[in-house]
Formats: C-alpha cells, structure tokens, sequence
C-alpha cells in the first residue's frame, strides 16, 4: 500500500512580478486594467515584506487547476523584475492567501510567503486517493471515504508536498489507512494529535454472495 507524498516538480512554475509603489482601489484597478493583481511578499530578509503585482491571467491559471485550498501547498519560483532594467531576482514562494470576488468568481489579490529551503513551514496539505477503480472493496460495492481531507504538518521549505496520495488499491470493504500508516519525506514532522486517527477508509456494505447455479 502506497501512502506517500508526492514531491515538487524539480522545476517550479514561475510567476512573473514587479515592485509597486501605490496601493488602494485606484491603484488595484488600474493594475486589473492591465492584466496584473496587487499582491504582497512577506518574509523577506529582516521579516520585511514588499508590494508587488503579479500577471493576473498565470495566478489564475494556478488556482483554477488545483483550487484554491490545494494551491497554497504549491511551491512557485517568483520572478520579481527589476524597473530600472536590472537583473531580475527569484524566490521561492508559496501563495498563502488567496482572495477571491463572491460575485465575479475571480482571483482579486494574493499574498506570497518567501519559502526557502531551510524554513520550517506549517501546513494544511491536501489528501487524494489513488487505486480506488481497483480496490477490492469498491468493485464489491463499496467506495473509498475520506475521513481527512486535510493534514497538519510542519515543513521544511524544501520538502513541501503538495499532495498526500492513499493507495487504496488492495484495501476491502471496512479496512482503513490510518495518520500512522502514512510516509512523510524526510524533515516533515506529522503535527495532528492523534496519530492512530483514520484517513480514508472503504465504507460499505459486503453484498450477499450469489446462489449457486441450479444443476443442470
């Protein structure tokens, strides 16, 4: 049974930014009408932040394809440019808020967290289930349930995952993953309280064997 989580691509998808100088409505509409977002970048040196803007349509992008819960555990290389021509300087950074427009369904603003590799991070990672369309359990009539959709850990920034895949492949009905079951990458510490806790488990009834063939 596979229970592992699964790592960061070797190479981060990057999001194009640039300092700012102005904040407020005004100034937000006008990056909008541009094709930017406001954002802010916090945890730089000295815990200093910065105002940025990001290109609108690459957050977006990110959001739609893991939702906004799951997209917060992904890494991003963020590329912030230089105004007066300079070299270009690269984070890594995660997308700790993301706000979105009740009306228009649309990412507003961000906030990014500098994450370098030596940083420890506290996380909400996302759970997925893998192996279901073969397990045991589901092809007699039962169906994997997730008791965990999400599990506090402590991170470092290099070891992040965005993703906590459980192979239920050879599970049957009433068996259960367990927190304890699960393998972390190295330096990731498990900060749930109760380790013996259930994370997916295939829920159930066991349907009646069939009768056997009259004889002929």
């Amino acid at each position: 049974m596979r229970t592992a989580a699964v790592t960061q691509p070797a190479e981060l998808v990057t999001l194009t930014a640039w300092p700012r100088d102005c904040s407020g409505r005004l100034a937000s509409a006008k990056l909008r009408k541009a094709g930017r977002m406001p954002a802010v970048l916090f945890s730089l040196d000295s815990n200093r932040s910065q105002l940025i803007s990001v290109i609108a349509g690459e957050v977006s992008r990110q959001v739609q394809l893991y939702g906004r819960r799951s997209v917060v555990c992904k890494v991003f290389n963020v590329c912030l440019e230089n105004p007066a021509g300079g070299p270009s300087q690269n984070f890594r950074c995660l997308l700790r808020q993301v706000h979105i427009n009740s009306v228009t369904d649309r990412v507003e603003n961000v906030t990014l967290m500098h994450c370098p590799a030596e940083r420890l991070v506290r996380m909400e990672v996302p759970v997925m289930v893998v192996g279901d369309d073969v397990s045991p359990g589901v092809k007699r009539g039962g169906f994997a349930n997730l008791t965990r959709r999400f599990i506090k850990m402590l991170c470092p920034g290099d070891s992040i995952p965005p993703v906590m895949e459980v192979d239920v492949s050879n599970l049957d009905i009433g068996d259960r993953v367990m927190l304890s079951d699960l393998t972390f990458p190295p330096g990731v510490q498990l900060l749930e309280k109760d380790a013996s806790q259930p994370v997916c488990k295939i829920a159930g009834k066991l349907r009646r064997e069939e009768p056997a063939a009259a004889a002929a």
